[in-house]
């Protein structure tokens, strides 16, 4: 057995002062005030300031082992490895147009799948701000049934070539983009910026980027001041693979999209240096096949990094205990998993570590990080985390719901807009200090 080493982090109070939505950073009001982003009919922008009777601390402690200890206050030293230029920054994805690269040699997995990039463009559902005189004969030629999304339950959801087994709970519609999206800016916010924890080094070569979703993570916005991978390691080449093609058009020349599922046999041998998944439960049908796929890819020393937010609300001071839809959550993924044979605790357990040992990594590092919902901390920037978290579930609280809830438990749809105005009334509440737990876990092929 390898030693896991874990730690739980976050920074420790330093000013109890109230902010409002005027005075937080320039990116957050980019994405909380601006034009890109529609609040739910039921959340308006002076919902986002907290009342000072309702602010808590959001502290916590080093563990060594097991479920984490979130009741002491801890402070770390910044992780070395790691050269922090921004504060934060994202970018809110409106539009996809996708680009055929024709440089499809070496893909994830069999399944077909092109590769996106900066190269020749093909029309896409999307509107264009370009003119017609685009060369025709350079359009991708992708079969239909990779294309074509499948409408739900009146949402917009992947295409599902693969079969049932593998179909995606989730849509990929504009609201499901905006939860990502504000979701990846909390974390960008949380983690003051880090986009991982592996101490890669800094002219790192390949990165793979597992799920990309949006692209978020390894894309270049050159609209807003965002420390995404790759402009930020312009010597890596950069791939993002995701089963939906939503990324942006216009991307570094280091970075390109691949539509490939995760779940089927990986084709990379020993490419990458660096391996990246996020938001990848209730996704991923085998996490043992996971993490042997991501070791095969990896070169000898790269690292495999997974960062995972748990289904399950927590309050310090129990505060959340009084919220029947918080706790219902809970136990709703779980019963979901139950049937559906996927894991939805992945952020609770060792299902990650295990995997990780299985598969024959080593040096396996685990971090907790409290991700607050709403503006209740105290700690300025993680108000700023919760705000950005609390918007984000506001955003699409049903589209998190529908496919789990009708197709694998047989609910009606109004008990599922039922559960969701319920959960959404106790987030809003104001006086529920909740928080989910982020888990990272990252570890080296030897």
């Amino acid at each position: 057995m390898h030693d896991h080493t874990v730690h739980t982090q976050t920074t420790t109070q330093e000013s109890s002062a109230l902010i409002d939505v005027a005075q937080m950073s320039d990116d957050a009001k980019s994405v909380l005030l601006g034009d890109s982003l529609v609040l739910p009919n039921d959340v308006s922008h002076d919902d986002l300031s907290p009342d000072a009777g309702c602010m808590a601390d959001a502290t916590n402690k080093p563990q060594a082992s097991g479920s984490p200890d979130t009741s002491s206050t801890y402070t770390t030293e910044p992780f070395s490895g790691h050269e922090s230029k921004h504060d934060n920054g994202f970018a809110l994805v409106q539009e996809a147009r996708f680009i055929d690269s024709k440089d499809t040699e070496s893909t994830m997995s069999n399944a077909s799948s092109t590769v996106f990039d900066q190269g020749d463009s093909f029309a896409s559902s999307a509107a264009s701000d370009y003119t017609d005189d685009e060369d025709t004969d350079s359009m991708c030629s992708l079969d239909s049934e990779y294309l074509d999304h499948h409408r739900e339950h009146g949402r917009r959801y992947p295409a599902e070539p693969q079969g049932e087994s593998r179909r995606s709970f989730w849509p990929d519609d504009e609201p499901q983009q905006r939860l990502l999206d504000l979701l990846h800016a909390a974390e960008l916010r949380l983690l003051d910026g880090q986009l991982h924890e592996a101490p890669i080094r800094r002219d790192v070569q390949g990165v793979l980027d597992v799920g990309t979703g949006t692209g978020i993570w390894a894309m270049y916005d050159p609209q807003v001041i965002v420390r995404d991978f790759a402009d930020d390691h312009p010597s890596a080449q950069v791939i993002g693979t995701d089963i939906s093609p939503i990324q942006p058009e216009w991307v570094p020349p280091n970075l390109q999209f691949q539509m490939d599922d995760a779940n089927l046999e990986w084709t990379f041998e020993e490419r990458f240096e660096l391996i990246h998944s996020r938001g990848m439960v209730g996704s991923i049908t085998d996490w043992d096949k996971f993490a042997k796929n991501a070791f095969a890819a990896l070169q000898p020393g790269g690292y495999f990094e997974c960062h995972e937010l748990s289904m399950s609300f927590r309050s310090d001071d129990k505060t959340h205990e009084n919220c029947k839809s918080m706790i219902r959550w809970e136990g709703f993924w779980k019963e979901v998993g139950n049937k559906s044979r996927r894991s939805f605790t992945v952020a609770d357990d060792g299902t990650m570590e295990k995997s990780m040992e299985s598969a024959g990594f080593t040096a396996i590092e685990t971090r907790f990080y409290k991700f607050p919902v709403g503006g209740w901390p105290k700690d300025p920037r993680l108000r700023e985390v919760g705000m950005y978290t609390h918007v984000a579930l506001n955003a699409d609280l049903e589209g998190l719901l529908l496919r789990p809830a009708v197709d694998v438990l047989g609910w009606g749809l109004d008990e599922v807009y039922l559960f969701a105005a319920e959960l959404r009334k106790e987030l809003g509440s104001g006086k529920v200090h909740a928080y989910l737990l982020l888990k990272v876990v990252f570890s080296q092929k030897p």
